[in-house]
């Protein structure tokens, strides 16, 4: 038996699969083991083919999902990896040697939970379309407002433009927004425990805990997005505040 966060590694051929397991297989797979929270994460960014790590907040003293169960759900998979480790993105060696807050892998299941119902609803695919840029920007936006303090999210937004350019290895860039979509604010009890539990830490920490979540979830959205360009739309974004 598993208690906390547990992972399955689903490999997908393609982007129709991997929409396929997110809007439908692994939802079902979750109730059939009766967890109410999860989320995904893609492996390395790419998409075809791709991985999803897909984490599941196993109650206590909750039967492990045998092998069979996962398999028979998540049938669009070409290879899944169910050995029910932590998930690598609560990895401590991934942020600065100690675990991220317990809230940080709620915000996940919840950024995870949004992005399910923008691929439900299918929005464009294409990461350079004006209305999937306004719609991941909109992610980002609803982030930063319910886990930063007002005076501060403009900073947040750089240190996050200047973590992803030391990811992509890329010059600083202003890129020109629109206005982002308007989304439905983050739950607010996540976001209170979120901000409680990093209160103290070093601003630097938060923000880039904060960039994390927001990358991940554009990810999410579009799989393959070109580092460089969320970047700039980040800078840019942070250039409004």
């Amino acid at each position: 038996m598993s208690d906390g966060w547990r992972r399955v590694v689903a490999s997908h051929p393609d982007e129709a699969a991997r929409r396929i397991l997110l809007v439908r297989q692994i939802p079902t797979l979750a109730r059939r083991v009766g967890v109410w929270r999860w989320f995904s994460m893609d492996m390395a960014g790419a998409v075809d083919p791709g991985e999803l790590e897909v984490a599941f907040e196993l109650p206590a003293m909750a039967p492990d999902p045998t092998t069979d169960v996962v398999r028979t759900h998540l049938s669009s998979a070409t290879e899944l990896l169910v050995d029910l480790a932590p998930p690598r993105v609560l990895d401590p060696d991934l942020h600065g040697g100690s675990a991220p807050p317990a809230p940080f892998a709620e915000l996940l299941a919840e950024g995870t939970r949004r992005a399910v119902a923008w691929l439900a609803s299918d929005p464009p695919s294409s990461w350079r379309t004006p209305t999937a840029e306004a719609v991941h920007l909109g992610e980002i936006v609803a982030l930063v407002e319910a886990l930063v303090p007002p005076d501060e999210r403009a900073a947040c937004l750089h240190r996050h433009a200047t973590w992803l350019e030391g990811i992509a290895g890329c010059p600083p860039r202003v890129a020109t927004v629109d206005r982002p979509i308007g989304v439905a604010p983050y739950h607010d009890a996540s976001a209170r425990r979120f901000r409680r539990a990093v209160d103290g830490l070093p601003t630097a920490h938060r923000d880039e805990l904060v960039a994390r979540l927001a990358h991940i979830q554009v990810v999410r959205l579009t799989p393959g997005s070109p580092l460089d360009r969320e970047a700039a739309l980040v800078r840019g974004l942070a250039s409004t505040r």
